[in-house]
Parts: structure tokens; sequence; C-alpha cells
């Protein structure tokens, strides 16, 4: 039979060249992706950089069926120049040809994205590479290439594996030195392994129950005693402390980033990200326990949106 990848030109339906062959390629790329070509049972997938395709075309729509997610489109409105999304300039016509695509796990932990404007409108006479004298280089990041590049905000927290490695670090120093110190240690171990229950998460990032909170304000209450005793121990609790509060933060944060990829209901949002600011402010203040509590809330709400 014939090859159908074998000369592929550009079709009467306006594809643009090789559209069967770059529609197959990216299928492939999706479907390898999607089967965990790894082997170590990784879930999250970005398809990131110039894909040679506009954003209606077939190669892009085959990845979005695939289940892939147009960042730009999703948090910057679209990829026309009108909604800032273009990142190519061909003969005075712009377009999309540069991407960041993000299949439902990965979609979890993204906290924005955006085209950056620094190559495709610049003018010709900026390019260094093929207009100008290598002298008119500048380290700055105007015209560095034909294209623009997109920017993905990403929050890559890891709450499950902060508390089990906390949970690690305080056993490591029982015994301690004084019967007192020793008792506040255990307690909170015993916090952090009442929270690491494994029915309170559905993955490593995402809880359950808002009782998660509560156990790691607990642990942070005994923690905070170690530290004003001033103990040998005091360092390592106070750092613990710190990645508990962090911990915290992350949980809230993921199910605000869940909710909005989901489309919740913008006032609960709202109410979340000022239960966030909240606690930030608890935080520098050194107000650990009305922190975590402040983080609840948010967690809270971002679930309900």
């Amino acid at each position: 039979g014939v090859d159908p990848y074998d000369n592929d030109p550009e079709l009467a339906d306006f594809a643009g060249n090789c559209n069967l062959t770059r529609t197959a390629a990216a299928k492939v790329q999706g479907q390898w992706l999607n089967g965990d070509p790894t082997g170590m049972g990784a879930d999250r997938a970005l398809i990131i950089g110039d894909l040679n395709a506009y954003a209606n075309e077939d190669p892009i729509t085959t990845l979005e069926a695939l289940g892939y997610t147009d960042l730009v489109e999703a948090y910057a409105g679209g990829n026309a120049w009108s909604d800032g999304g273009h990142t190519y300039v061909f003969d005075g016509e712009l377009g999309s040809l540069d991407y960041a695509l993000a299949n439902d796990a990965a979609l979890l932990r993204v906290t924005g994205a955006a085209a950056w404007h620094i190559n495709a409108d610049e003018p010709f006479a900026l390019d260094y590479n093929d207009f100008n004298p290598a002298a008119n280089y500048v380290p700055d990041e105007w015209k560095a290439s034909d294209h623009d590049p997109v920017i993905v905000g990403l929050d890559l927290a890891q709450p499950q594996a902060d508390l089990q490695a906390v949970a690690g670090a305080l056993a490591a120093l029982l015994p301690a030195g004084d019967a007192t110190t020793t008792k506040r240690i255990e307690k909170a171990i015993d916090s952090l392994e009442q929270a690491l229950t494994a029915d309170w998460w559905t993955d490593d990032q995402t809880i359950t129950t808002k009782k998660v909170f509560d156990e790691i304000r607990d642990a942070i209450v005994q923690l905070e005693l170690v530290v004003a005793d001033g103990v040998v121990e005091a360092e390592v609790a106070q750092a613990a402390i710190d990645i508990l509060v962090n911990a915290a933060r992350q949980l809230a944060r993921i199910a605000i980033i869940a909710a909005t990829n989901a489309g919740g209901d913008a006032v609960k949002l709202a109410e979340a990200e000022a239960s966030m600011a909240e606690a930030a402010v608890y935080v520098a203040d050194g107000l650990y326990n009305e922190a975590i509590n402040a983080y609840k809330v948010a967690w809270d709400k971002a679930t309900k949106a």
C-alpha cells in the first residue's frame, strides 16, 4: 500500500504542511506518556515547547483529546492575539506554536501559565543572530529567539512526605536529654503519625479531612515547648515546626489550585485566599497555631468551592 506519511503535503483543508505526520507524532507522544514510559508509576506529565502546530490544528486537538490541557488557554484566556497567547509572528501574522500542556494529574500542581512576550513581537533589528554584528549583543531577554517562551507556575509540594520526614527526624532525637523533652517529642511524633492516617490521604498531596491540620497543630504545640526550653533539641524542633507549617500551607494551596482548575465558586475561593493571607501574617509573627487554623479554614473553603 501507499505510505500516507510519504510526501505529506498541505491538503485542501488548510491544516498546514505534513499534517498527517505531525498529528501521528502527537498521538504517539500522548499515548506514550500516558503509558508510564519510565516504569516508575509517575502519573504527572507536562508537554512543553515548540510543537510546530497552531492551537486549532489536529496535533494540538489530538493531545487535548488524550487528556492534556493547554495551560495558556486555561490560565491566560486563549492562544489568539487578542488574548495575548500568541508566541510567533510569521510574515506579519500572529499565532501560537509554543505550548505547555498538562495531563489531569499534573494540572493539580499548576498555579498559572502565560506566554512571555519577549521575542515574537520584537523587531528584526534586535535579532543580533541574523541581522546585527555580535558587538550589538546585549545580555537581556529581548529577542533572544524568534519564539516567545511559555512560563508555567508549579507547586511541587509533597506534604505527606514532609510529615513523614519530620516524624523520622524527631524519632532520631530519642531518647532526648531529659524526660520532659522526650515526652514532648514523643507526643509530637504521635500526632504526626495520626496525621498520616492512610484513610486521610488520597495521594501524596491531597487529604480527605481537616483533622490533618489539627494533628499538625498539636505536634507544633509540643515542639514549641521544646524550643522554649532551649534544650539541645530545640534547633531541630524549630526546623520541624517550619517544615510542618509549610506542609499545612501546601495542603491548603493544593486544594485552592484544584478548586480553581475545576471552576470552583469564586466567592469561596476568594475567602480561601483571604485565609491564606491571614495565615502568612501569623507565620511572620511566629503565631504558628493560629497560622495552622487559618490554613485549615482556607482548605475547608477551597474544598467547598
